[in-house]
Protein backbone atom coordinates (compact mmCIF):
# COMPACT_ATOMS: atom_id res chain seq x y z
CA UNK A 1 0.00 0.00 0.00
CA UNK A 2 1.15 3.79 -1.17
CA UNK A 3 2.25 5.62 2.51
CA UNK A 4 -0.58 8.75 1.05
CA UNK A 5 -3.64 5.72 0.69
CA UNK A 6 -2.32 4.40 4.11
CA UNK A 7 -2.44 7.96 5.57
CA UNK A 8 -5.86 8.73 4.05
CA UNK A 9 -7.37 5.66 5.41
CA UNK A 10 -5.79 6.76 8.84
CA UNK A 11 -7.33 10.40 8.75
CA UNK A 12 -10.48 8.87 8.00
CA UNK A 13 -10.20 6.61 10.69
CA UNK A 14 -9.40 8.83 13.06
CA UNK A 15 -12.09 11.25 11.81
CA UNK A 16 -14.99 8.23 12.63
CA UNK A 17 -13.41 7.68 15.93
CA UNK A 18 -13.63 11.34 16.66
CA UNK A 19 -16.92 11.75 15.50
CA UNK A 20 -18.00 8.96 17.77
CA UNK A 21 -16.88 10.33 20.44
CA UNK A 22 -18.07 13.64 20.03
CA UNK A 23 -21.75 12.12 19.72
CA UNK A 24 -20.76 9.54 23.26
CA UNK A 25 -20.32 12.89 24.87
CA UNK A 26 -23.16 15.16 24.08
CA UNK A 27 -25.59 11.90 24.71
CA UNK A 28 -23.25 11.38 28.37
CA UNK A 29 -23.18 15.23 29.04
CA UNK A 30 -27.52 15.44 28.15
CA UNK A 31 -28.25 12.49 30.30
CA UNK A 32 -26.52 13.97 33.23
CA UNK A 33 -27.71 17.20 32.41
CA UNK A 34 -31.59 15.53 32.73
CA UNK A 35 -30.85 13.35 35.68
CA UNK A 36 -29.11 16.56 37.49
CA UNK A 37 -32.48 18.49 36.98
CA UNK A 38 -34.23 15.88 38.28
CA UNK A 39 -32.73 16.14 41.18
CA UNK A 40 -32.46 19.22 41.42
CA UNK A 41 -35.96 20.00 41.51
CA UNK A 42 -36.95 16.89 44.13
CA UNK A 43 -34.75 18.97 46.21
CA UNK A 44 -36.48 21.89 46.04
CA UNK A 45 -39.89 20.51 46.13
CA UNK A 46 -38.98 19.46 49.71
CA UNK A 47 -40.97 21.42 52.36
CA UNK A 48 -39.75 21.81 55.70
CA UNK A 49 -36.79 20.86 57.21
CA UNK A 50 -35.40 16.79 56.66
CA UNK A 51 -32.85 14.93 57.48
CA UNK A 52 -29.93 15.01 55.29
CA UNK A 53 -30.07 10.99 54.48
CA UNK A 54 -33.34 12.22 52.92
CA UNK A 55 -31.79 13.59 49.94
CA UNK A 56 -31.19 10.46 48.17
CA UNK A 57 -33.57 7.72 47.82
CA UNK A 58 -32.84 4.13 48.76
CA UNK A 59 -31.40 2.80 45.30
CA UNK A 60 -29.36 5.48 45.68
CA UNK A 61 -27.93 4.28 48.93
CA UNK A 62 -27.58 1.13 47.95
CA UNK A 63 -25.42 1.30 45.07
CA UNK A 64 -23.45 3.93 46.92
CA UNK A 65 -22.64 0.87 50.07
CA UNK A 66 -22.10 -1.62 47.01
CA UNK A 67 -19.94 0.57 45.46
CA UNK A 68 -17.98 1.43 48.69
CA UNK A 69 -17.63 -2.24 49.69
CA UNK A 70 -16.66 -2.97 46.58
CA UNK A 71 -13.52 -0.52 46.95
CA UNK A 72 -12.64 -1.36 50.12
CA UNK A 73 -12.76 -5.07 49.81
CA UNK A 74 -10.74 -5.12 46.60
CA UNK A 75 -8.15 -2.82 48.07
CA UNK A 76 -7.78 -5.13 51.54
CA UNK A 77 -7.49 -8.03 49.07
CA UNK A 78 -4.36 -6.62 47.11
CA UNK A 79 -5.86 -7.56 44.39
CA UNK A 80 -4.50 -3.97 42.52
CA UNK A 81 -1.02 -2.97 43.01
CA UNK A 82 -1.08 0.67 44.80
CA UNK A 83 0.42 2.60 41.60
CA UNK A 84 -2.85 1.53 39.85
CA UNK A 85 -4.94 2.56 42.74
CA UNK A 86 -3.24 5.67 42.96
CA UNK A 87 -4.10 6.35 39.07
CA UNK A 88 -7.57 5.32 39.47
CA UNK A 89 -8.10 7.70 42.45
CA UNK A 90 -5.95 10.44 40.49
CA UNK A 91 -8.51 10.03 37.83
CA UNK A 92 -11.79 10.01 39.69
CA UNK A 93 -10.44 13.34 41.15
CA UNK A 94 -10.01 14.95 37.52
CA UNK A 95 -13.26 13.40 36.56
CA UNK A 96 -15.06 15.27 39.33
CA UNK A 97 -13.62 18.64 38.97
CA UNK A 98 -14.05 18.24 34.68
CA UNK A 99 -17.46 17.84 35.14
CA UNK A 100 -18.09 20.50 38.46
CA UNK A 101 -16.11 22.87 36.07
CA UNK A 102 -18.82 22.15 33.07
CA UNK A 103 -21.50 22.64 35.47
CA UNK A 104 -20.65 26.07 36.17
CA UNK A 105 -18.86 26.78 32.63
CA UNK A 106 -22.60 26.16 30.55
Amino acid sequence: MHWQAFHKKKSLYLKAYLTKYATTQKRICSKINRMSKKHTKRILDYEGDRPFWHFFDLKAYLIMACMMGGGIGLRAAGIFPDTFIAFFYSFILVSGVHWRLRAFCF
